[in-house]
């Protein structure tokens, strides 16, 4: 007996897998804060913190851990545990004594399977591989909430600049309207520039409440996605903060490597490894497999003696057991598990032909936005100019005020042309940052 629990010893240490992978995961929140943002980095640490998409992906790498627990139990040998107590009196009208008799029995009885031939190994390594899988589940989780974050941080910022703009605008055009209304009233000018720079305003003015609208819904989505609601929190929302250029260390040049460590690919080829696993455990089938059965125990008609040696019991059964024929059901499930590695290989293709689509999209992209905000950039400073020179002429009263009016128009549109071309070039980052599984390789020079 002491052998055979040796033996089994040796052979589970053997064969055992370990836990899962060790991947860092605090690397995909940690990537952003080459921002220099603490309000970004504050939202990212409380979305991973409380986000339920988070919460129930750890809930499934718990249920993976289980069912792959569930199934190493099968290295172990089955042992129960059995107790029998009769009392029986015979009948003398039939064996002619009058008997009365005490029966007590305790056994302990093991079944253990050999896995000579790598049936349960295999059931183990796919389900290792099923584990392995939910952890880059929730990676992938953790990436994609991080880069919502950050780009809906970013439209938050976008909204409060544009409304920032827009007041700041609509106080200009209070005083040109009151200007206006002044020189009218000296009949310096007509009564269409009067109204049409009170029109101005107003519609200046009608455009802000839906601005600070589309704020306070960006402040909820953030809230929202973070599961934090504190006063606190909120007002640190509300606190208006420019949109800032992203850091140029972060267009240093992308791998195309850097899809390797995407988690839906990393899910797939685990996906992959576990139906390959669970091939060879349905081709195991094929062979016998070999059982190992004991049984120790005591019986007595006295329980005073019952532990006495010549009461003891036991047993030892080597055994083999080969299913020869069932009807083909071997033969299907190991066709089945081949047409499912065949799928498994066509779904790793898709996912890698869709990440390097996602890249080149978020890189075209992103060249696009910095193009965009260069050229906006260089006529924004003559637009400001020209409007500047259009309102002194305007006061000297060398000009009307149709210079005046459209000269603002054009740099109220550049402004949030600007704000808009930066939104976009961050909600590039982001897209990238997501295509590339949680970041590139950052270069600091």
């Amino acid at each position: 007996m002491r052998i055979f629990i040796t033996t089994l010893s040796i052979i589970i240490a053997v064969i055992l897998p370990t836990k899962g992978q060790n991947i860092n995961s605090e690397s995909y929140a940690e990537w952003w804060r080459i921002c220099n943002d603490s309000t970004l980095n504050t939202l990212i640490d409380c979305a991973l913190a409380n986000n339920y998409d988070i919460i129930g992906a750890t809930n499934n790498i718990l249920l993976a851990k289980s069912n792959l627990r569930a199934s190493q139990s099968g290295f172990y040998p089955s042992i129960s545990l059995s107790g029998g107590y009769i009392m029986e009196k015979t009948s003398q009208g039939i064996t002619d004594v009058d008997k009365r008799d005490q029966i007590g029995e305790v056994t302990l009885n093991a079944t253990w399977e050999v896995d000579l031939f790598g049936s349960i190994r295999r059931e183990v390594q796919s389900k290792r591989a099923i584990f392995i899988a939910s952890e880059y589940q929730k990676y992938g989780v953790m990436v994609s909430l991080c880069g919502q974050i950050a780009e809906e941080y970013a439209k938050l910022r976008a909204s409060q600049q544009k409304l920032a703009i827009a007041r700041q605008n609509l106080e200009s055009q209070r005083a040109i309207t009151t200007l206006t209304e002044e020189k009218f009233s000296n009949g310096l000018v007509t009564a269409l520039d009067a109204a049409q720079a009170k029109s101005l305003m107003l519609q200046t003015e009608a455009s802000i409440p839906s601005l600070e609208y589309a704020v306070a819904a960006q402040i909820n989505t953030l809230i929202t996605l973070t599961g934090e609601a504190s006063p606190t929190f909120r007002e640190m929302l509300e606190t208006e903060k420019p949109l800032a250029m992203p850091p140029l260390i972060l267009y240093n040049g992308v791998d195309g490597n850097a899809i390797r460590k995407r988690p839906d690919i990393m899910v797939a080829e685990s996906q992959l490894e576990s139906l390959i696993k669970a091939a060879g455990a349905a081709k195991a089938n094929y062979w016998p497999k070999f059982l190992v059965t004991a049984q120790f125990g005591y019986g007595s008609h006295q329980f005073s003696h019952f532990t006495d040696y010549e009461n003891m019991v036991w047993q030892v059964e080597p055994a083999i057991k080969w299913n020869i024929f069932s009807g083909g059901e071997v033969a299907q499930a190991k066709r089945a598990a081949l047409i499912q590695i065949d799928e498994g290989i066509n779904t790793l293709n898709q996912k890698i032909r869709n990440a390097l689509q996602d890249l080149e999209n978020s890189l075209n992209d992103m060249r696009a936005a910095q193009e965009q905000l260069m050229a906006i950039d260089a006529a924004l400073s003559q637009i400001e100019y020209t409007y500047r020179l259009a309102q002194q002429l305007y006061n000297d009263g060398l000009t009307d005020y149709q210079n005046v009016m459209t000269s603002q128009q054009s740099l109220l549109s550049a402004e949030e042309n600007r704000t808009n071309a930066l939104l976009a070039l961050w909600q590039a980052t982001a897209s990238l940052y997501t295509a590339t599984g949680g970041g590139w390789e950052l270069i600091v020079e």
